[in-house]
């Protein structure tokens, strides 16, 4: 209400406000004949004749024009070089956006916003009678000034990357020179097809081992001190092959050095950019991420220096990087190993490999993912042991050469359980000696089998799916929550041995929640009950997903309550205990645009309830005080967002038996790497609570129970 209306004005606002009456939601200020009306408005047909547009601001509002959250005019300037301007907002008459405004590749080439004098930069000038060169002295000005255009007068480059040639990352391409007969040489002198020059005669390529190594953050730092003339980030990351008549942008950042020099670092990670336009850095400072972006086959740092004449120059051939740069000749190594259940067949596990574990299933299938250097592209000769704890050993090992970084996966077909032979110690070896050693664990399965995987790698109408055999028992799905991060769809799937008499399906093709709903799977005349349900996003759009099970000994049905509020849902749903239905699990699915709530019912006996509002960092003291006050645990569980945009849990409870209850473990704040170990460590518990968070970092984090 605004300050200068008069308290007997302000009265009778409230008394029309009490009753209802919108009459004064237009009118701003006094009356318009100067004197407050007396007695009620009549409510019925208020004449009020037309809205004072004197009191309404430019765009038909009543309150002070704002942008970006502070008071505006219509009409100024705004945006990247002010050329932009201030127009009214389409959705709301208080507001103004930003029309018109500059795109960034219209920038000068100095970075600025303003016409500069028609020159090429390192074109040569005359600086006060010495020879000189045109730089950028700021973002709006061009100047001639006497470089030197000497790489002597550039201090001593420091190397960008932490960790060490060979081990950390290798050197894959050094700048092309030119030899004798015109043939390439490395600045070595090594000439023909033994120079180590890479695909970009133009650049020095550093790759590390593998996706999975760039994605734990590897920082890249200046050289030397400069002034970032370029910058840009937002291209993707995984560019594993490239099309080279329309190749991808790349990250990238560009200084300009003191003598007129420029320095570019290329394929950088997206979003983790670290410097804009015009910044002045030193040596040392952050610039980026190692990245995937650009032209490239792998994740790897794309150099190239220029003299002012834009010709590229060698850093390793003008001696910059100091008394000690990294060994031209690394002996060759083990860069990353990983283990991984399961027969992998594809490429892209070495773009996007999963962690590894330590655990090894007797009787189970699994690869090795490894990176191996190999500067000089000479036969070398991994090998891999399972070294059991009373000498036994069973290895494999192969021979390769070719490339500075060897990346493959070497599928295990199974490891024998025989003989009382059970591994406790993994050996990566390289030409017979041992460079990695792992301690594992061993287990077999008993009654539960767990797997994570993506969405869109998992054939779920394959009958491997259905049956999944560990030792010597059949395994079939028992439950599944998909979670979405980094941009995929996974899933985490419970199999059981327990009810392998049972026929499953699986569904993830269902595109509305109604298929769902409906889905009806017969079998031998005999009606599948549905015992899991969830939805998730896809690039399409949603996909719905159920699980049916041929079980006639249990009575499973839906019960939907499409309701955005939680506790209107949730009390309907605790309602069905009345009639014997209990709640088997609550899911959170997209429906008619927009998340509702639904809830799994069966007439086991055993009283479960559903509660909403438990903080999840609160979770575990709450277990424990329902466990002692009603011996109830949890046994299923989602976020969601509350009405103040906090993050909760919503938990189904159930009335606990003494052997789950004293079994119960919570297991919180696990990073991607650390589920997947956990999961494929875990083969004696049940994991029946799960569901993915964001912590206060604004990471996704995972949080499970398991009995």
């Amino acid at each position: 209400m605004p300050r200068f209306l008069s308290s007997l004005t302000v009265a009778i606002l409230i008394a029309a406000l009490s009753t209802g009456c919108a009459l004064y939601d237009a009118f701003q200020g006094e009356d318009p004949d100067g004197e407050p009306d007396a007695g009620e408005p009549d409510i019925g047909e208020p004449d009020v004749g037309e809205p004072d547009t004197d009191h309404l601001n430019p765009c038909g509002g009543t309150a002070d024009l704002l942008f970006d959250g502070e008071p505006a005019e219509l009409d100024s300037p705004c945006g990247r070089c002010d050329e932009g301007a201030l127009a009214c907002d389409p959705d709301d008459d208080n507001a103004l956006l930003c029309a018109g405004e500059r795109a960034e590749e219209d920038l000068n080439v100095c970075g600025g916003c303003d016409s500069l004098i028609d020159v090429e930069l390192g074109a040569e000038c005359d600086a006060d009678g010495l020879p000189g060169f045109y730089i950028c002295e700021d973002l709006e000005t061009i100047s001639c000034a006497a470089l030197s255009c000497d790489a002597e007068d550039l201090d001593e480059f420091q190397w960008p990357l932490d960790g060490e040639h060979g081990l950390d990352w290798v050197i894959t391409g050094y700048v092309e020179l030119v030899g004798p007969n015109d043939l390439p040489m490395d600045y070595t002198g090594i000439t023909g097809d033994a120079a180590r020059v890479g695909p970009d005669p133009e650049t020095l390529t550093v790759a590390l081992a593998t996706y999975a190594v760039m994605d734990e953050a590897v920082e890249v730092r200046a050289p030397i001190a400069g002034v970032v003339i370029a910058a840009e980030d937002g291209h993707h990351d995984r560019h594993y092959s490239c099309d080279e008549d329309n190749p991808p942008e790349d990250n990238h950042v560009t200084l300009q050095l003191e003598n007129g020099f420029q320095l570019r670092l290329g394929q950088l990670r997206r979003g983790f950019v670290a410097v804009d336009v015009g910044d002045e850095v030193e040596a040392g400072d952050l610039l980026g991420h190692v990245g995937g972006s650009g032209c490239t086959g792998e994740p790897a740092l794309a150099l190239r220096l220029a003299d002012c004449a834009g010709d590229p120059l060698s850093t390793f051939d003008l001696e910059l990087w100091g008394d000690e740069p990294p060994e031209y000749n690394p002996p060759p190594r083990f860069m990353s190993a990983h283990l991984v259940p399961g027969n992998l067949e594809d490429d892209y596990y070495l773009v996007d490999p999963p962690p590894s574990v330590r655990s090894v299933r007797i009787n189970e299938p699994h690869s090795h993912i490894v990176a191996i250097s190999n500067a000089n592209n000479d036969s070398i000769s991994p090998g891999f042991a399972f070294i059991g704890a009373g000498g036994q050993s069973e290895s494999i090992g192969f021979t390769t050469a070719g490339s500075p970084i060897v990346r493959v996966h070497v599928f295990r077909p199974s490891l024998s359980g025989g003989g009382g032979f059970f591994p406790h110690t993994l050996e990566y070896s390289l030409d017979g000696q041992t460079q990695i050693t792992v301690e594992l664990s061993a287990s077999e399965h008993r009654g539960r089998a767990w797997a994570l995987v993506r969405a869109d790698r998992m054939d779920f109408e394959a009958d491997a799916f259905r049956t999944q055999t560990f030792g010597s028992d059949e395994f079939h799905p028992l439950d599944f929550h998909p979670f979405f991060f980094n941009g995929w769809t996974y899933l985490i799937v419970g199999f059981s041995s327990f009810l392998a008499e049972h026929v499953f399906w699986f569904d993830q093709d269902l595109t509305t929640h109604q298929d769902l709903m409906e889905m009806e799977i017969l079998s031998g005349g005999t009606a599948s009950r549905p015992t899991a349900n969830a939805s998730y996003m896809t690039p399409d759009g949603p996909r719905y997903a159920g699980l049916w099970r041929r079980q006639t000994s249990i009575n499973y049905t839906y019960g939907v309550h499409e309701n955005q509020r939680i506790g209107a849902h949730t009390s309907s749903v605790n309602s069905n205990a009345a009639s014997g239905r209990y709640p088997n699990q609550a899911r959170k699915l997209f429906i008619d645009d927009e998340w509702r709530y639904t809830a799994l019912f069966d007439d086991l006996s055993g009283a479960r309830e559903i509660e909403e509002d438990v903080p999840v960092e609160d979770f575990d003291d709450h277990v424990d005080a329902r466990l002692l006050s009603d011996s109830q645990v949890p046994y299923s569980l989602f976020t969601y967002l509350n009405e103040d945009g906090e993050e909760r849990l919503m938990v189904v409870w159930q009335t606990a038996p003494s052997n789950i209850a004293s079994n119960l473990e919570i297991r919180d704040d696990l990073t991607p790497e650390e589920l997947h170990f956990e999961l494929t460590e875990e083969t004696f518990t049940m994991i029946r609570a799960f569901t993915p968070y964001t912590n206060d970092q604004g990471q996704t984090r995972f949080i499970y129970v398991v009995y």
